[in-house]
């Protein structure tokens, strides 16, 4: 929807033309390529060349890339607006390179400061009551945290 707003060439229903379209403008062939080798040499060296998949909690492990959704979905919304309220290609790419910048900043603090990896899970765990179940929750909070910092 947003995109019809800014290019005649797109429509504002969903459909494969809208694809199709999207498919051909500069760049993006290439960067579906690139994106394509990213995540299978990481999926390759990260997961399965270590075998890291043998010691994974799957419940936990699910939960791995909501962080990234919710950033993404902020990131997708937010610079909406720049392209309802005026031609926001510039400012699109400025608020997608700031928020990922800050994120990936705070993700890296957590992954190599203690300090700030402690605060986290403080965060996590301020609003927990119980105190029986507490370190086993609180064991949660840290095999997710490691996992999110995880590339």
């Amino acid at each position: 929807m947003f995109l019809s707003m800014g290019d005649d060439r797109i429509s504002d229903s969903f459909g494969l033309s809208n694809i199709i379209t999207v498919l051909q403008f500069e760049g993006i062939q290439v960067a579906l390529v690139l994106m394509l080798f990213s995540h299978i040499f990481k999926f390759w060296f990260n997961f399965y060349n270590n075998q890291r998949y043998q010691n994974v909690e799957i419940g936990l492990y699910m939960f791995q890339p909501y962080v990234r959704i919710i950033i993404q979905q902020f990131v997708a919304i937010v610079p909406g607006f720049f392209i309802i309220f005026g031609n926001g290609g510039l400012a699109v790419a400025i608020v997608l390179i700031l928020i990922r910048t800050i994120v990936d900043i705070f993700l890296s603090q957590i992954k190599n400061d203690e300090r700030m990896f402690q605060k986290a899970v403080d965060f996590f765990m301020k609003d927990y009551k119980k105190n029986e179940d507490k370190r086993l929750e609180e064991e949660k909070v840290i095999q997710f945290l490691k996992m999110v910092t995880e590339e």
